[in-house]
């Protein structure tokens, strides 16, 4: 599994914010994801790096990227959850009101097995 350590909200444009994670399994720690929501999807960025390309426009690389599109689907299913549970626990005040419906995954149920994580 994985574990939010740190959220930031940071709303512009599709931005939403920076996470950080620790992944157990493999002892590692990913600061400074980048998270999205638009058109109602979700996802998740891979730390990245500002360059400047030879005509002077700004782009980015990322620093670390799964060579596998199913590890990387994976990856971003887990964080969001884990981004979820971290903003559950760190909320300042207890949230009051009916209980908000969970709307349904876009991403696929993996199991603990089929994850390299």
């Amino acid at each position: 599994m994985i574990a939010c350590t740190n959220y930031k909200a940071f709303v512009k444009g599709a931005l939403q914010g920076f996470a950080d994670f620790y992944v157990p399994k493999w002892g590692a720690e990913i600061k400074g994801c980048s998270v999205y929501m638009k058109d109602g999807r979700k996802w998740v960025n891979m730390p990245s790096k500002e360059f400047d390309t030879p005509t002077g426009e700004k782009a980015f690389a990322p620093i670390i990227k799964m060579r596998e599109q199913a590890h990387m689907t994976a990856f971003t299913k887990h964080a969001l959850d884990a981004i979820d549970k971290w903003i559950k626990d760190n909320a300042p005040r207890p949230v009051t009101g009916p209980e908000a419906t969970e709307a349904p995954s876009q991403y696929k149920d993996f199991n603990d097995e089929d994850l390299p994580w």
